[in-house]
C-alpha cells in the first residue's frame, strides 16, 4: 500500500503520496485486475434487473449482501487479530461450492456456496475457516513453494470486460465475466494438508473466542466427505482446493460436540441477515419465473415476500412488484435494504430525485454503508441540478476512500468534477483511474493537462506524482 497516506485532504509524513494506493505489485496486482470493477452497474445495483441475465463468473455487488458478510468477517477477523480494513471481499456468481484465501487479505466466495448452505453456522465455519488461511499467510506460503508454475494461473485469468469503466457510462458492461476462474485456482490455491489442519485448529480457536458454535463446519464437511467417492471434476472446486481428511472430520465432531454441551449460539439476527442475503441472492441469479414457480401462493414470510418482489422486478412487471415492496416497507419503515431497493426502481424509472431522497434515508437507516455511498452517487451526477453535482463531491470522496482499488468510483468522481467544469480535477481523477487500470501514459498524459487549471497544491503534487513516477520500470522489477 502506501509509504505515506493522504486522509481528509491533507498531507501526512514522507514525501510519497496517494499515488502508491494505485501501485499493486507481483502476484497480487495480477489477482486484482482480474477483479476490475467495471461498472456500479454491476447486477444488483443498479443495472436494469429486469433484463439482465448473470453469466458464471460475474463479479456481485450488492450492499446488503456486502453488508451481511461484512459482518461476519469483522468478528472473526478481530477474533484473529486481523485489521478488518485491510479485508478485499469478492463475491463471485458460479453455482460450485467454493471459497477462497489469496494474496492481500482478500477473500472469494462464490453465491453456489452461501446458497447451498442451510444456516448461517454452516457459512460462518467455512468463512473463520479462510480467515485461518489469511491469518496464518498460508496463501503466501503456497505462493513461494509454487511460483514457477503457477504464476502464469492466475495471470491467465481474463482480466475483466472493463468496457464500462473506459467509456465511462453505468450502461456497459455489468459485471466482469471471470472466463475460466472458477476452475483456473484450483491449482494455484490448493493448500496443502498441513496448511488445512492448521487453519481448522484457528478456526475452531476463533469460533471458541467468539462463543460460536462449530457444528456448521462439521456439518459442510459431511457434505463434502459426501463427495470423496466422486471422480474429482465432479467434486465442488472447494474439494479439490481443500484437501479433506477423516482426522479433520473427526476433529469438529469433537469440537461441535463441545459446543452442543455449552449450548454455544450466534447472534439472534444473524440467522435471520444470512437467510435474507441467501433470499436475495437466489431471487437474482436463478431464473425469475422459476422462482416465482417455487414460492407458495400461501407463503407470506418476509422471504417469500422479498423473492417474490425481485422476480417480479426481473421480469418487468413493476406495479407487482412495487406493491410488494410498499407492503415490506409499510412493516420494516427503518430496513435500509428496502428502501435501497425502492430507490433503485425509481433510478431505473426515470425518477432521479425522488431515488436521491429514498437513497438518502436507505444511508442514514443502513449506518451509512459503504456499498449505498456509490450508488447514491451515481444517482446524483445522473441529476440535471447542479446542487447535486455538488452533493456528488463528497460522497464519491468518501467511496473512493472506502474503494481506492475500484476505478468506477474515480470515474464517478471526475464526473461529477466535470459537471461542475473544473476540468483539472476531473482529468486528475481520471489519471487515478489509468493508474488502476495499468495504462500509464494516458495517465501521465492527463496528470500533465490536469496541472494547467489546478490550483490546489495538493492537487498540483498529485499531478506531478503521476508525471515524474515510473511505473514501467518498476512492473519490470516485480
Amino acid at each position: 500500500m502506501t509509504a505515506l497516506n493522504l486522509k481528509d485532504g491533507k498531507i501526512h509524513g514522507g514525501n510519497r503520496y496517494l499515488i502508491d494506493e494505485f501501485k499493486m505489485r507481483g502476484a497480487y496486482k495480477a489477482f486484482i485486475k482480474t477483479l476490475l470493477f467495471t461498472a456500479i452497474s454491476v447486477f444488483l445495483i443498479s443495472y436494469p434487473a429486469h433484463c439482465a441475465e448473470i453469466k458464471v463468473g460475474s463479479l456481485i455487488r450488492d450492499a446488503e449482501i456486502e453488508d451481511t458478510m461484512n459482518l461476519y468477517m469483522t468478528q472473526l477477523f478481530k477474533a484473529s487479530g486481523q485489521d478488518i480494513s485491510k479485508l478485499k471481499l469478492y463475491i463471485i456468481h458460479d453455482p460450485a461450492i467454493n471459497a477462497y484465501a489469496s494474496l492481500g487479505h482478500t477473500l472469494v466466495v462464490n453465491t453456489g456456496l452461501i446458497m447451498k448452505c442451510d444456516n448461517v453456522g454452516q457459512l460462518i465455519g467455512v468463512l473463520a475457516h479462510e480467515t485461518g488461511h489469511i491469518a496464518g499467510t498460508h496463501v503466501v506460503k503456497s505462493y513461494g513453494e509454487m511460483q514457477t508454475s503457477q504464476t502464469v494461473m492466475i495471470a491467465s485469468m481474463l482480466l475483466g470486460a472493463a468496457a464500462g469503466v473506459l467509456a465511462g457510462r453505468s450502461d456497459i458492461a455489468a459485471a466482469i465475466t471471470m472466463g475460466g476462474m472458477q476452475v483456473g485456482q484450483a491449482n494455484f490455491l490448493s493448500f496443502t494438508r498441513a496448511h488445512e489442519n492448521a487453519a481448522d485448529q484457528a478456526a475452531a480457536k476463533y469460533l471458541d473466542r467468539l462463543g460460536w458454535s462449530s457444528a456448521g463446519l462439521y456439518e459442510m464437511m459431511q457434505k463434502f466427505e459426501s463427495q470423496e467417492l466422486l471422480s474429482s471434476e465432479r467434486q465442488d472446486p472447494y474439494m479439490r482446493t481443500h484437501p479433506l481428511t477423516k482426522e479433520r472430520v473427526n476433529f469438529f465432531q469433537h469440537h461441535s460436540n463441545k459446543n452442543k454441551e455449552k449450548g454455544l449460539q450466534f447472534p439472534p439476527d444473524f440467522e435471520e441477515k444470512f437467510q435474507r442475503m441467501k433470499t436475495k441472492m437466489t431471487a437474482y441469479v436463478n431464473n425469475p419465473q422459476a422462482v416465482l414457480n417455487k414460492i407458495s401462493s400461501s407463503d407470506h414470510s418476509l422471504e417469500a415476500k422479498y423473492a417474490r418482489c425481485i422476480a417480479y422486478f426481473r421480469t418487468g412487471e413493476f406495479d407487482k412488484s412495487s406493491s410488494i415492496l410498499e407492503d415490506l416497507i409499510e412493516q420494516h419503515p427503518k430496513d435500509p435494504y428496502f428502501k435501497e431497493l425502492k430507490a433503485q426502481m425509481r433510478f431505473e424509472r426515470g425518477d432521479i430525485p425522488g431515488s436521491i431522497e429514498l437513497y438518502q434515508e436507505a444511508i442514514k437507516y443502513s449506518n451509512n454503508s459503504k456499498m449505498m455511498q456509490t450508488v447514491y452517487g451515481l444517482a446524483l451526477i445522473e441529476s440535471p441540478q447542479r446542487k447535486h453535482h455538488e452533493m456528488a463531491i463528497p460522497v464519491l470522496e468518501t467511496a473512493c476512500k472506502y474503494e481506492p482499488e475500484n476505478p468506477f468510483v474515480w470515474r464517478l468522481l471526475a464526473t461529477a468534477y466535470g459537471k461542475l467544469n473544473q476540468t483539472g480535477k476531473a482529468d486528475l481523477m481520471i489519471a487515478k483511474q489509468e493508474i488502476l487500470l495499468g495504462n500509464y501514459d494516458r495517465a501521465k498524459g492527463l496528470a500533465k493537462r490536469a496541472k494547467n487549471s489546478l490550483h490546489n497544491i495538493h492537487d498540483i503534487l498529485m499531478a506531478n506524482e503521476i508525471i515524474n513516477d515510473n511505473f514501467d520500470d518498476e512492473d519490470d522489477n516485480e
